[in-house]
Parts: C-alpha cells; sequence; structure tokens
C-alpha cells in the first residue's frame, strides 16, 4: 500500500515493498504526485518492483568497522 503525503510544501510518497520502507520525495506538483501514486500503486499490484539494495563486500564493512574502532579503542583490545 502507498500512501501520498506533503510536508512543507513537497509531496512525499511512502510505500514498502519485501518488507522494506521506501520514501522518496516527488517536488511540489501535487497532481503529478497523484499520478504518480497512481502508477506506483498499479505497479505494486503487478509486482514490477524490486526492493533497492547497495551491494557492499562484507570486507569494506569490517576494514571501515576496524578503522573505527583504532582511534577509541586500546591497542590491545583492537589487535584482539
Amino acid at each position: 500500500m502507498a500512501t501520498l503525503y506533503q510536508r512543507d510544501g513537497k509531496f512525499y510518497v511512502n510505500y514498502s515493498v519485501h518488507g522494506r520502507r521506501v520514501r522518496r520525495s516527488l517536488g511540489q506538483d501535487k497532481r503529478e504526485a497523484e499520478i504518480y501514486l497512481k502508477e506506483l500503486k498499479y505497479r505494486l499490484f503487478k509486482g514490477d518492483i524490486k526492493p533497492e539494495r547497495p551491494r557492499v563486500p562484507i570486507g569494506y564493512v569490517i576494514d571501515r568497522y576496524l578503522e573505527n574502532c583504532k582511534s577509541r579503542l586500546a591497542q590491545s583490545t583492537h589487535s584482539r
């Protein structure tokens, strides 16, 4: 189910794909936002929309984590 809402003069759409929440800004034109919402509901009903997931290698995440921990942990703790 998709919903349309307005905040600070801009329209936003809120929907869920395979359990993941997606929010998008649609601009300031109400008519265009409503047209986009109708198309989105149809595509969701058909199942055409796939979840967007960034592909991040696990090695990259581990290296970034260890880099972050190095500055706030003792050397002996970091090496363990």
